[in-house]
């Protein structure tokens, strides 16, 4: 029978009302390819594997992404491939909720402001940095996870260049070159903008450098716990081992970085470090335990002007507590120091004069230091 005009009508009205909902409803993963461009939040509902390039493009403000407990696997030889790219640099951006496994860099964004990420896990970057973001602002990582190599210039667990309000919490990292890197480049006193805010409650094992502040007028490193740092062969300058640094401040003007409550043991070289060529300056070093290290456990290497207060520092296999090669001008108050495999505390013939009292010690070696 055929249908009159009014059901037609009818049906029409329906598909269309049925076409409005549809098209507003979230992109699904059924609908979502390697490569594409979102320019509306989406939640999967299926892994994506992404071997020729990269997983998904942000093209728009106020994106999330939401992985869904899925994975988006990529291919890490293939040079540019990004997981998560927001090399656009669209604001209001959210990653989070499941897996990415390989691809050069897992998230790459650049010029991106309010950036949140969360609660991810990354494995399987072999050449480049599982998060890598420059020239952002308000930037937060939180309750991730990575497993990474150890290796020379091998990839980082989190990379930040010129990233200015960063709040990097509650990470598990294991395993990497750098774990977390507030990072310099090319490194050689040309003037960047630096990378400020802090890095709380990250357990860092197995890497070789746990934090790096390379570049930072306002660093806040704080209750992290470093363990069992790895050294490097650097094959082309020799080979040449590298010891491992549980948190090293180096490179450019490090100015008011703050190191407190921290516990740093077991790496395979040295707890603590901080060297500039003069440039680390206005360093507080306090509250942290520093033990068990292969080599001294607080170094000052060409760093003036610091603080280096309250720590406990023991069984370390150098130095406790070491100034060296032109650091001067620093304060050296109440530290605990002892089974040290060289001194419990330390300065060298150029690092004078500095500021030593109120520290518990069994050796000590410089005119500066009082007797123990």
């Amino acid at each position: 029978m055929p249908l009159n005009k009014a059901i037609i009508a009818r049906i029409c009205v329906l598909a269309l009302i049925f076409g409005i909902v549809s098209a507003a409803q979230p992109a699904q993963a059924a609908h979502i390819a390697c490569g594409e461009i979102l320019t509306s939040s989406t939640k999967l509902d299926a892994d994506l594997v992404c071997l020729f390039g990269s997983g998904l493009i942000i093209g728009a403000n106020g994106v999330s992404v939401n992985l869904n407990g899925y994975t988006i696997t990529g291919d890490p030889s293939v040079g540019g491939s990004y997981g998560i790219d927001n090399t656009g640099g669209f604001d209001n951006v959210t990653v989070k909720n499941g897996k990415i496994v390989g691809f050069e860099q897992g998230i790459r964004m650049i010029g991106a402001e309010k950036v949140n990420i969360k609660d991810l896990e990354f494995s399987g970057q072999t050449s480049s940095h599982a998060i890598d973001i420059k020239l952002s602002e308000d930037v937060a990582v939180k309750n991730s996870s990575f497993v990474l190599p150890t290796v020379f210039l091998g990839p980082e667990a989190v990379r930040l260049q010129s990233v200015d309000n960063v709040n990097i919490k509650d990470l598990d990292i294991d395993g990497g070159f750098i774990g977390i890197n507030f990072a310099c480049f090319p490194c050689d006193g040309t003037p960047e903008a630096p990378t400020t805010g802090t890095v709380k409650n990250n357990l860092i094992k197995g890497a070789f450098t746990g934090v790096l502040i390379a570049n930072s007028d306002d660093a806040y490193v704080k209750n992290n716990t470093i363990r069992d740092g790895v050294s490097v062969v650097c094959g082309f300058c020799g080979p040449l081992t590298i010891p491992a640094r549980g948190i090293h401040v180096a490179f450019l003007s490090n100015s008011g970085t703050k190191i407190s409550g921290n516990e740093v043991f077991d790496n395979d070289g040295i707890g603590i470090r901080a060297s500039g060529d003069g440039t680390t300056t206005g360093l507080e070093v306090s509250k942290n335990e520093v033990h068990d290290n292969a080599s001294d456990g607080i170094q000052l290497h060409d760093a003036q002007v610091s603080k280096i207060a309250k720590n406990e520092v023991k069984d370390n296999g150098g130095d406790g507590i070491s100034l060296l090669d032109g650091s001067a001008g620093n304060s050296v108050e109440k530290n605990v120091v002892s089974g040290s495999g060289g001194s419990d505390l330390l300065h060298d013939l150029t690092s004078s004069p500095n500021t030593w009292k109120k520290n518990t010690c069994g050796t000590s070696s410089g005119a500066d230091i009082p007797p123990c």
